[in-house]
């Protein structure tokens, strides 16, 4: 399985320190140890699982967004916000979305010790992002 860093970690902590400790209780009920001792202690240079990221990344958004179908996605959204100092919100506002998927490809290495990502441009105004030799990861959110 891939590893990656545990900046999402962090910023998923950061979420539900702001949305308050009752709310962090209730996610954390619903970890079995071993993910409390992980959400709770890992710090944004470790490499970790990516699975056990996943597993914990499905239960907040079940925790946060209960019975909305688009949890997954408010929750990549929110910890993306939280991710990013404001240097580096400012900065990606300015280029087009072609410069900044291609700048996340280059990066990619900074951040997962397993694969390669590259873009693809496709059109005028369309892009692909391409990650080769990355194993599946898990889908239990793809339900």
């Amino acid at each position: 399985m891939a590893n990656t860093k545990g900046t999402d970690v962090v910023a998923l902590r950061k979420i539900f320190r702001e949305r308050g400790e009752d709310e962090e209780k209730i996610f954390l009920v619903a970890l079995d140890a071993e993910l409390t001792e992980f959400y709770l202690n890992i710090i944004h240079t470790t490499m970790t699982p990516v699975g056990k990221q996943t597993a914990l990344y499905v239960k907040a958004a079940e925790t946060l967004f209960p019975g909305d179908a688009g949890k997954m996605h408010k929750l990549g959204r929110a910890m993306a916000d939280k991710s990013y100092s404001s240097v580096y919100k400012f900065f990606l506002k300015i280029p087009s979305v072609q410069i900044v998927v291609g700048m996340a490809a280059k990066v990619w290495g900074t951040y997962f010790d397993t694969g390669k990502a590259l873009t693809e441009k496709a059109g005028d105004r369309e892009i692909f992002f391409i990650v080769k030799n990355y194993p599946d990861c898990p889908r239990p959110c793809a339900k």
